[in-house]
């Protein structure tokens, strides 16, 4: 398995893709007379260019040949979606992880795919409204309508509403080397933000706490199936207080010298 293209397609599913050979073609509803009888199917994959319900993938059209239904101990079913073409397999790197994906040893990406960059650009784009809830860790930094720029009021701001696209992702990356004692800084972004409610549009500037890293890279020597475990505390109001990682050799010992903890 390529790590780096492993890696490309677990961050696609964490900022927000999801795999299209999954959802090309779904069950809209499953009619139980008797189970697995009828099945009513819709199409959940859209073109990034039309917007549109699509059959297509990069560019290759895809079907779906069966229907795998369970009815014990609960009835679960769902299709088997394949392209038309058995060998224009050309599947985003957001699919590389789904059950019925071809992706597989001895493959990698080299990038991401048209459909990838499209549903991305879909989900950014500055036009992009949607009803949100603030995500944890944010605080407010002054300004908008409760104070002037540099107020200490902190804890009066929108947390509902509906929001634009961010218009871009930016990764950045942070160094921090926990076998010498270096931990991670804390980091306050700073922005401002446009967000509608019934009261009509509101500016207003806040702040969002990273306390630990959006994405951790863990490597870890697994020809001896060592273990880690992740434990984490939350803040009232959510937010993640502090997160500390510790590896563990087969017979149980922990690495004293292999540890993570941040704090705010």
């Amino acid at each position: 398995m390529d790590l780096k293209s492993t890696t490309l397609g677990l961050l696609t599913a964490s900022i927000g893709l999801e795999s299209p050979i999954r959802y090309v073609f779904t069950l809209g509803q499953v009619i139980d007379a008797p189970c697995c009888n009828l099945f009513i199917m819709k199409r959940r994959n859209f073109d990034p260019d039309t917007l549109q319900t699509s059959s297509f993938i990069n560019g290759r059209l895809w079907t779906y040949r069966d229907i795998l239904c369970f009815c014990t101990p609960v009835q679960i079913a769902f299709p088997i979606n394949t392209p038309v073409d058995p060998l224009a397999y050309n599947e985003p790197v957001a699919a590389s992880f789904n059950l019925f994906s071809r992706y597989g040893v001895g493959q990698f990406y080299t990038g991401l795919t048209r459909d990838d960059v499209g549903g991305l650009k879909y989900m950014y784009k500055r036009a992009n409204q949607n009803y949100e809830t603030i995500v944890g860790g944010v605080v407010g930094t002054g300004g908008g309508p409760w104070g002037g720029i540099g107020s200490t009021n902190v804890s009066n701001f929108v947390t509902n509403g509906i929001r634009y696209g961010v218009d871009k992702v930016t990764f950045v990356r942070a160094d921090f080397d926990s076998l010498i004692g270096e931990l991670f800084v804390p980091i306050t972004n700073r922005f401002d933000e446009t967000v509608t409610t019934q009261r009509g549009a509101i500016q207003q500037s806040i702040g969002r706490i990273v306390a630990v890293p959006d994405i951790l890279f863990i490597a870890l020597d697994t020809t001896t199936r060592g273990t880690f475990t992740i434990n984490r505390m939350f803040g009232p109001n959510g937010e993640l207080a502090s997160e500390t990682i510790s590896f563990m050799e087969p017979g149980g010992a922990p690495i004293a010298a292999q540890f993570i903890t941040t704090t705010i």
